[in-house]
Order: C-alpha cells, then sequence, then structure tokens
C-alpha cells in the first residue's frame, strides 16, 4: 500500500509542465550577441516576472551558455529550432593560475574573445568540482579576466606542470549560482524547456570535465524538460545539479553521441521521474544515479550502445540512494552492465536500500545484467534478462529479493558471493530470498559460494 501511495504521490506532481503566468517573447536574432540574442530575451522577460520565451526555427550557434531564470516556459519549433555551441578552442597557460584571483596567463590569446566562456582545467589533475568556469570580461594581450561562475576568485591553484589550460567549452542551458551576477540563489523554480534541437560542439575537446560542457546543466526546482533532441555533447546530455529540492519531469528526449552520460542525477537529488526517453550511444553510463538520490522513478525508457552500463551508480554508499523505482526499461548492448549498483564511499553503510527494479527488458550486455554491489532490501522481480554474461551478480547483498525473473541464455543465470572490502566476515551475502524465477538455456544456472548463509533459493525452474 505504501508503494502504490507513493507512486501515485509522486506522478500527481508531474503530469505535465508547469505553466508559466505573464507575457510572451520571440527571441530576436542579433549576430553579435554571444548568444544570438537568446540570453536578451531571457533576461527581458524576467525584468517582466517571467512568461514564454519562443524560440523561432533556425541555427543559433552559441559562445556562452544561455542562463535561464524562474517562472520560465522556453519553447522552439522543434528540429527546426537548433542551437549548438561554437568549435572549442584551447590554449595551455603560460604561468600557474594562483588561488585567489581572477585571471590567466595563456600561452597563445590568439582564438581568445570576451565574453566567450572559458573552462580552466588540466589534463593530468582530477579537477573535478574544482574545475574553473567563468566568462571573459577583458583580454590584455595574453592575460585574460573571467567573471567566474560559482565564486568570484579561483579557489585552488591551477599549475603549468600539471598541464593547466583554457578551455573555451560550455553547456546550452544552464542555471544560474549565487555569485554570478548577483543571481543571490542557487538553481531556479518552475521551468520548461521543450521543442528543441540542443547540439554540442563540431570538434569537441572529451577531456574537460563533464558538468562543463553538458547539453544542460540544471538545478533547481520543479523542472521539466521534454521533447528535446541532444546530441553530440563532449560532457552529459542532461546533468541535474545536486542537493536540489527536486520534482523534476524528463520526459521524451532523445538523447545520443554524448561524450559522457546521457543523463546524471547529482548527488541528493530528489524527486524526479525520468520517462519515455530515448537514449543512444554514450561514452559513459546511460542514466547515472550519484549517491543519496531518493523517489526517483526510471521508466519506459529505451537505453542501447552504452559504453559503460544501462543504468549506473545505483546505491552511492554513504548517504545511500533509496525509494527508487526503475521499470519497464529496455536496456541492450552495454559495455558493461545493464543494471549496476555501484559504491561511491568507502564506508560501513550499505550503497542502495529500499529500491525496486520491476518488467524491465536487459539484452546483451558484456557484464550482468543486474549487478548488485553492497545493498541492502532491493525488490528485483518480473525482469527479463538474456544474452547477458552473467543474469544477476549479487555481491555482499542482504535482505534482496530476486523473485520471477526470466533469465536466458546468459553464461550463469544467477551469482551469489561475498567479496568485500567492507564487510566483516560475518555480515557478507545474506538473508536473499532467491525464488520463482525461470532460468533457461543458460551454461550454468547457480553459482553459489556462500552456501553457509542463509540465503533462500527455492522453486526456480531450470530448463
Amino acid at each position: 500500500m505504501k508503494l502504490t501511495i507513493f507512486i501515485w504521490g509522486c506522478m500527481a506532481l508531474f503530469t505535465g509542465q508547469l505553466i508559466c503566468k505573464g507575457v510572451t517573447i520571440k527571441v530576436k536574432y542579433i549576430e553579435d550577441s554571444p548568444t544570438k540574442g537568446i540570453q536578451e530575451a531571457a533576461d527581458m522577460l524576467h525584468a517582466k516576472g517571467g512568461g514564454k520565451l519562443i524560440i523561432p526555427s533556425g541555427r543559433y550557434v552559441i559562445r556562452q551558455p544561455v542562463f535561464v531564470y524562474d517562472n520560465m516556459l522556453i519553447s522552439g519549433e522543434g528540429s527546426k529550432t537548433i542551437i549548438q555551441s561554437d568549435a572549442e578552442y584551447e590554449s595551455p597557460l603560460a604561468q600557474d593560475a594562483k588561488k585567489g584571483t581572477d585571471y590567466i596567463v595563456v600561452k597563445d590569446p590568439a582564438r581568445f574573445r570576451v565574453n566567450d566562456a572559458i573552462c580552466v582545467t588540466s589534463r593530468k589533475a582530477k579537477t573535478g568540482y574544482s574545475a574553473a568556469f567563468g566568462v571573459i570580461t577583458k583580454i590584455n594581450g595574453n592575460k585574460i579576466y573571467l567573471e567566474l561562475c560559482k565564486y568570484s576568485k579561483f579557489r585552488r591553484d591551477y599549475p603549468v606542470s600539471l598541464q593547466a589550460r583554457a578551455v573555451h567549452t560550455h553547456c546550452i542551458f544552464r542555471t544560474f549560482t549565487k555569485k554570478f551576477r548577483n543571481h543571490g540563489k542557487n538553481g531556479v523554480d518552475n521551468l520548461t524547456i521543450r521543442d528543441l534541437t540542443v547540439l554540442g560542439s563540431a570538434k569537441p575537446l572529451k577531456y574537460t570535465n563533464w558538468f562543463a560542457n553538458s547539453g544542460l546543466f540544471l538545478g533547481g526546482t520543479n523542472i521539466t524538460l521534454e521533447n528535446l533532441a541532444i546530441s553530440n555533447v563532449a560532457g552529459d546530455g542532461i546533468t541535474i545539479g545536486g542537493h536540489m529540492k527536486g520534482r523534476y519531469l524528463i520526459r521524451g528526449n532523445r538523447i545520443s553521441h554524448t561524450g559522457y552520460r546521457a543523463i546524471h542525477f547529482g548527488d541528493n537529488a530528489q524527486e524526479i521521474i525520468v520517462t519515455n526517453n530515448i537514449i543512444n550511444d554514450t561514452g559513459n553510463d546511460g542514466i547515472y544515479f550519484c549517491w543519496g538520490c531518493q523517489r526517483v522513478i526510471v521508466s519506459n525508457n529505451l537505453i542501447t550502445k552504452t559504453k559503460l552500463s544501462g543504468i549506473g551508480g545505483v546505491g552511492g554508499g554513504g548517504n545511500m540512494d533509496r525509494y527508487d523505482i526503475i521499470a519497464s526499461n529496455v536496456i541492450q548492448d552495454c559495455g558493461k552492465h545493464g543494471i549496476e549498483f555501484k559504491r561511491q564511499k568507502l564506508d560501513k553503510t550499505r550503497c542502495g536500500k529500499f529500491i525496486s527494479i520491476n518488467a524491465n527488458v536487459i539484452k546483451n550486455t558484456k557484464e550482468a545484467g543486474l549487478y548488485l554491489y553492497d545493498a541492502e532490501c532491493i525488490n528485483f522481480t518480473g525482469n527479463t534478462i538474456t544474452r547477458c554474461a552473467a543474469g544477476v551478480d549479487i555481491r555482499n547483498c542482504a535482505g534482496c529479493l530476486i523473485a520471477n525473473n526470466l533469465i536466458v541464455d546468459t553464461g550463469v543465470a544467477v551469482i551469489i558471493s561475498a567479496e568485500s572490502k567492507f564487510r566483516k566476515p560475518d555480515e557478507f551475502t545474506e538473508n536473499n530470498y532467491i525464488h520463482g524465477n525461470s532460468f533457461l538455456k543458460n551454461k550454468k544456472n547457480i553459482v553459489n559460494s556462500v552456501k553457509d548463509k542463509e540465503n533462500i533459493i527455492k522453486n526456480n525452474l531450470t530448463k
């Protein structure tokens, strides 16, 4: 009963895009604008209290992200409205970029222009979130001044010894942060973006950070993204910022040829529905859960040709994922697992709890159809797994239900093992219930290396 209430309660939040009351403004193309007039129109609409922003048909090749506001519905004409990042370029730094400064010195300033978006990063260092992103405000020889998006000054050093460099790269749509242009808060409330084609750079430099050059990098509450075609981006197709209140609907989008993931939930992202999307040819996972994602529904998506897992990172560790539903998806041709539970932190907390995975079709993965690692109370029922290296791979899990699944033509239908860096011997895989499954045409049906534990395995059909 609780599960039913949860599903219907969440769906009631996401019956369609939120209605933006207010004026309607149509974008007027401006050749000299770094966003070809889109940002100017968005700023004007925001000044009037919000409303509808219409982007007419045409190709808008932009040099910095379009920053979006509260109470805004942005709409185009589908495949006729194309918003594309311009060609990326780069230069190594000529001297270290120092913490507490707001400028860089580059070796080759020839291609840099005022109002170009810049990411300061490194080929050697794993800079992660510490990579700095900003917009050029002034150029003096090879000295380039930046208005940084998150903080007014660099928060770390970027040394030449680690091949620090400045890269012209950016998202297509992005939400403001508190200090950028004195916005005053992180994220937006009540935003819909629909009926647009979003393209990355024709020549992306793929080593830059995934959040610097995603198609859309958004945070906030009450956000709807629908009927978007997103392709050829060097980072994620869609990145949802972490630590946001949620209420997202991501529906009916086509995301393909991404350098990283198609859809990436930031840490502690909550109340998200991802449904009826087509995801194809990603450079990492198809859909990725960062740690701490709660009340997320992923349903009725087609996910194909992922470099890693179709749906990955589920679980999280530490502040674990919980109360999520993954249902009725078709996942196939994955370079790793179909659905993967993966730890993010080395601690004693199990990496996922109270997650239901039902009625999915998982086909042709190089590793397991379902990989459960250090999870607890996972409900995996009514799924079909075929032509995978393994059907279900259970490691160090407790209290999981694997029932009424059809597992056909795999190397091993079910693997139960106790390999762990995180558990004491008496905490290994135990109290799991594997019941009523159909195992057909598998090379092996069950490989169990923890037979002394209280795992219940019964009434499975083998043939």
